[in-house]
């Protein structure tokens, strides 16, 4: 769920992560208290240790973390993003590198999508795989405005 693009998250969804996190962060609280007291009495190794720092490390990233190196060296320096006129909650991001980041909410679900961008004679063409509520794949360039070729979607406004 932290690697960007992969995210639908639907409210049917909150059930299953509500779980799952009830089964995880129990796990990782007696995970991580019983190698404290072992380390604490001397009786911890070199590799409970790495164990420790390892698990440390993975537990950073999986909340969190992970997302923004991925934006950091995958993506890397942005150059626009475009706000929904309509809806706050959509927005797009387009990065130097030619890859675009796009986020959507609407009433019971959370869409995120990612791919590639060209711009060619002030018109944007965006590509990725899934069909998007919120975004087209085609805009004109007018402005600050990125006018929709689809009238279902809204016009973006760049910020």
């Amino acid at each position: 769920m932290n690697i960007p693009g992969y995210g639908e998250i639907c409210d049917q969804d909150a059930g299953m992560i509500f779980i799952s996190l009830l089964i995880f962060v129990p796990t990782c609280f007696i995970f991580l208290i019983r190698n404290f007291i072992k380390i604490s009495k001397n009786k911890g190794n070199k590799n409970r240790k790495t164990a420790l720092i390892i698990f440390i490390s993975l537990l950073i990233l999986s909340f969190g973390g992970l997302n923004q190196l991925i934006f950091a060296t995958w993506f890397g320096k942005l150059k626009y993003q475009a706000r929904s006129s309509q809806n706050k909650m959509v927005y797009i991001k387009l990065y130097e590198n030619g890859k675009f980041y796009s986020e959507g909410f609407y009433t019971s679900c959370y869409e995120e999508i990612t791919g590639t961008y060209k711009i060619k004679n002030d018109n944007l063409k965006l590509e990725y795989g899934k069909e998007s509520e919120f975004i087209s794949k085609e805009y004109l360039i007018k402005g600050k405005e990125l006018i929709n070729s689809n009238d279902k979607k809204d016009t973006l406004l760049i910020e």
